[in-house]
């Protein structure tokens, strides 16, 4: 679907530190455990905001239906994208859509994930929940996010959850060529709405608060 991807989004010094940080936890535990497996759920969360530009709430009520990684149906651009259900709050609403990576290696990521879900998550069809089932909440996560920054010297901290979905923003602004329809879909919002980011680079995101 892109023209250019950004295949190194770990330019953003501050995620880059993130990255490695959760990583270094999962790392801890035995690769087959329940608690290596919440951690990974909770990166790959965290890896659709940055990757797929995706809001908390439509992260959450994804379910594995939505994800298109079936290659042997799917053409090579379709192949990693997400179909986003509608998304409503009181004061906005997005109509459903399909969302294409930035970072096209965060599809090998998911496909890990995948594995933990079929043996961890899988007693309802969302994507991400609690090993009883149980449906995640927005403030769950903001509080997860929390701890893994909090791990991070205060120098290296991203600010907030919320910061992950501007740096998809900035990026598909940065595509030269993509139709402004197209840019609305994919961020679920206008496009006039998000110029801010337009002119921001990887270094400019370091210490900016979004």
């Amino acid at each position: 679907m892109f023209d250019k991807k950004f295949c190194n989004r770990y330019s953003y010094n501050l995620t880059k530190d993130f990255w490695q940080c959760i990583e270094e936890e999962a790392s801890q535990y035995a690769a087959n455990s329940i608690d290596a497996a919440i951690i990974i759920r909770d990166s790959i969360i965290f890896q659709i905001g940055y990757s797929y530009g995706l809001r908390i709430e439509e992260m959450l009520n994804l379910t594995i239906n939505d994800l298109n990684f079936d290659s042997s149906l799917s053409d090579e651009q379709s192949f990693g994208s997400i179909f986003v259900p509608l998304h409503s709050t009181k004061i906005s609403s997005c109509d459903s859509r399909i969302v294409y990576a930035l970072y096209p290696c965060v599809t090998e990521l998911i496909q890990n994930y995948l594995n933990y879900y079929n043996v961890f998550f899988n007693r309802t069809p969302r994507l991400f929940s609690t090993v009883n089932g149980d449906q995640l909440t927005k403030s769950y996560i903001c509080n997860r996010f929390r701890y893994y920054n909090s791990i991070l010297p205060t120098d290296k901290r991203l600010n907030t959850i919320m910061s992950l979905r501007p740096f998809y923003i900035a990026d598909i602004l940065r595509i030269k060529g993509l139709p402004q329809s197209f840019i609305n879909r994919q961020i679920g919002n206008n496009i006039i709405n998000n110029q801010l980011y337009y002119h921001l680079l990887p270094s400019d995101f370091d210490g900016v608060n979004l």
